[in-house]
């Protein structure tokens, strides 16, 4: 005989829960068999099988005499069953509510298809007013009830969309279909969203009460939003496979390296002064794919890596044994064990955006270790974040950036990056996007929207002794000239150039100016005078350098 299935936390009794196991073994039956079968007497059977119909554990499957029973579905008993509890806690909710303060906007992150689904059930039949949106179509069973019971009490109104065809016998509930493809997209009395990706056990949530992305959710529940979202939906999108990734086709290669806990990829060739290449946020070595050339042809050792979190570098929990792994400070403790594991005692190191932030930081810090530093639209004074990662870095909300994440998002940030967004190719979006496919992305991209501080240059730049070109692109939207003009203000031995018609990726959309500036600077140090000075703004003729040339110490070998 199987296992007894107890379902006295849900209020049944004992006996209840055996004739419902007994049920499910035998189908659909009599009383009499059921009590040959549980060894049970007849009346005490009877009684049960009247009390699992009360509860929605079984139905009387003919009037006539001997009356059958049959169990109800063990999915549709669970989701009845959490229908109850959810009506439970809505009581439960009111009554909190009416004795406390209202809390602080919340979000959270619910992995798994049943987490999901009572997720929604929970929701959906605590809803007051309205509910609207799109539902993945494997979420309809599991999650009918709700739907029934809010259609049909009269309380929330329902206008529901399927993504697929729509179920037989929907129709009472279902207002229409979208693409199949399509995520789940709820918005239930116009303060709380739940937002759904992938499908079967890879199936992903969040649920929100943030004003704001309820917002955005609400705005998404359109049928054309909707399907430029699905087209965003994390992991839908193919990326290219491993043997078309960046370095392939390019005379570099790729190697791996474990460093400080983490493994790297990166490239390492060439000979004499080493210049090590730190990317910015969201990038990975693929965006110094325009310059390593240039710069090893001039006589200089490149190394550039995919940082930690990004690229196909390890992209760790955000905390590991208590220690935060993508602070300012974790990130310049990576670097320099990455020149003591390749015994360079001194480099150079240009870093673009974030990577400018964590360049500085580390010459800072370990001022020994920096001979010169190249700064391109560096981050420092804070960021001008694009909506979906400005969202990410609200407090509870990081879960949104990671779970609506996708070649359409990537392929809009990174068009945002340049000046001209028409530079941008199908290649580049595409090695963009094939390390945000990976698994681990969104935990790393959380960690460093949580973490990583873009400001921490302020009040600081003073005591950096390294001489140091700062390169802005003059139509730059994530950080303003300004900021870079203040930045080049505030050091000791500075030199400001604007690059004209160029956004925040200089170095890729204007790679051969960026180059010479780079290159010139590597064999000659710091300009008397920036080159662009003639042409720049009034308000940027503060551009200029405060030491003399250095025309050998950036030349001479580490080794």
């Amino acid at each position: 005989m199987m296992k007894t299935v107890d379902l006295t936390p849900f209020g049944f009794t004992p006996t209840e829960s055996l004739v419902y196991t007994t049920l499910l073994r035998l189908g659909p039956t009599t009383g009499y068999a059921v009590a040959l079968a549980s060894h049970l007497a007849r009346a005490n059977v009877y009684g049960a099988l009247e009390g699992l119909v009360t509860r929605g554990a079984a139905t009387r499957a003919s009037p006539t005499r001997p009356v059958r029973y049959r169990p109800t579905d063990p999915q549709a008993l669970l989701a009845h069953l959490a229908t109850l509890q959810g009506e439970a806690l809505d009581r439960l909710a009111r009554g909190l509510r009416d004795a406390s303060h209202p809390g602080e906007p919340v979000t959270k992150e619910v992995g798994g298809a049943r987490a999901v689904a009572n997720l929604i059930l929970q929701l959906v039949a605590r809803a007051e007013r309205r509910v609207e949106g799109v539902l993945a179509a494997e979420l309809w069973r599991p999650t009918l009830p709700a739907w029934r019971h809010a259609a049909r009490s009269g309380g929330a109104s329902v206008e529901l969309r399927i993504a697929g065809d729509v179920p037989s016998g929907a129709e009472e509930i279902v207002s229409g279909s979208v693409a199949a493809d399509a995520p789940t997209i709820l918005v239930v009395d116009e303060a709380q969203t739940v937002v759904t990706v992938g499908a079967g056990d890879a199936i992903a949530g969040v649920w929100s009460s943030h004003p704001l992305i309820v917002m955005l959710a609400r705005k998404a529940v359109g049928i054309v939003a909707v399907l430029i979202l699905a087209a965003a939906a994390a992991c839908r999108a193919p990326e290219i496979p491993v043997e078309q990734r960046y370095p392939a086709g390019s005379a570099f290669r790729a190697q791996y390296r474990v460093v400080d806990g983490t493994r790297l990829r990166m490239i390492d060739t060439g000979r004499g002064t080493p210049v090590v290449f730190i990317h910015g946020f969201g990038a990975s070595l693929y965006s110094w794919r325009t310059t390593l050339a240039p710069v090893l042809g001039a006589g200089y050792r490149v190394i550039a890596f995919d940082n930690r979190g990004f690229g196909f570098s390890d992209k760790p929990a955000p905390k590991e044994g208590g220690e935060p792994r993508y602070t300012n400070a974790a990130y310049a403790r990576l670097v320099v064990a990455l020149l003591d594991s390749l015994d360079l005692p001194s480099v150079v190191l240009v870093g673009h955006s974030m990577g400018g932030a964590i360049a500085a930081e580390v010459a800072l810090r370990y001022p020994a270790r920096v001979r010169g530093l190249v700064l391109i639209d560096a981050a420092g004074f804070g960021v001008r974040w694009p909506p979906v990662l400005k969202v990410g870095r609200w407090p509870g909300a990081g879960g949104v950036a990671s779970t609506l994440r996708g070649r359409w998002i990537t392929e809009r940030v990174l068009r945002s990056t340049y000046a001209d967004p028409s530079k941008v190719t199908g290649e580049d979006v595409d090695q963009y996007y094939a390390p945000v496919a990976e698994a681990g992305y969104g935990r790393a991209l959380r960690g460093v929207l949580r973490q990583f501080r873009f400001d921490t240059l302020v009040g600081r730049l003073g005591a950096l002794a390294a001489p140091t070109l700062v390169v802005w692109g003059a139509e730059d939207r994530w950080i303003p000239v300004r900021d870079g003009s203040r930045l080049a203000t505030g050091l000791p031995r500075g030199a400001f150039v604007i690059v004209p018609r160029t956004g925040h990726a200089a170095a890729e959309e204007s790679p051969d100016e960026v180059n010479a500036l780079l290159i010139t600077f590597l064999k000659e140090g710091l300009p008397r005078v920036p080159e662009n000075l003639a042409w720049s703004t009034p308000s940027l003729r503060s551009s200029r350098s405060s030491s003399p040339p250095i025309p050998r110490t950036l030349q001479r070998s580490a080794n």
